[in-house]
């Protein structure tokens, strides 16, 4: 497998040339799908971003040996409509393109997305637990395997901020609509 050309990543950082540093960050919680858009629609009104989903899988394609990441490009009402995904929210004003990846290259999008400060968006229905969970994640601080150089995803980090705080908010009001309707 070959790597991708420089100029086509666009600016995102290659995961098999960064790893993250430290454990990143998190908050699990319970709440219905609807109040979770609304708190993404919110976060990107009052803050200026045009937030869309890009969610990230693998699949074998028919003849072939091996499975391949994909993605694809949702809107925001979409979200969380299938679980046991690995969604992440972008800014399109921080992140205006995604790299132009061509067959054959290695290329893992969930590691990309996360490795580059997307917010991932996971949800997950157990058999153990009696209400859906979602979780949000970021990994925001990663490390050039080589160099040592650090980046933060600065803006990245304010918009999980942002929408946990909007989030908790939501959790703290009383509702009618049983979670993840």
């Amino acid at each position: 497998m070959s790597t991708p050309n420089r100029d086509l990543l666009r600016g995102w950082l290659d995961p098999k040339e960064w790893w993250r540093l430290g454990r990143g960050r998190t908050f699990d919680f319970a709440l219905s799908r609807r109040d979770v858009i609304a708190a993404i629609h919110h976060l990107g009104a009052s803050d200026g971003h045009d937030f869309d989903v890009v969610v990230c899988g693998s699949e074998k394609p028919p003849g072939e040996r091996f499975y391949r990441s994909t993605h694809r490009v949702i809107s925001v009402d979409e979200l969380l409509a299938e679980p046991a995904t690995n969604q992440f929210l972008r800014s399109r004003r921080l992140t205006p393109a995604l790299p132009k990846i061509e067959p054959g290259w290695d290329w893992r999008w969930d590691a990309a997305c996360s490795l580059n400060g997307l917010v991932g968006i996971t949800y997950s229905v157990s058999r153990k637990s009696p209400s859906p969970r979602t979780w949000l994640g970021i990994v925001h601080r990663v490390e050039h395997r080589a160099t040592g150089e650090v980046v933060e995803h600065v803006e990245y980090n304010r918009i999980f901020d942002g929408l946990k705080a909007r989030l908790r908010k939501a959790m703290q009001a009383p509702t009618d609509v049983p979670p993840h309707d």
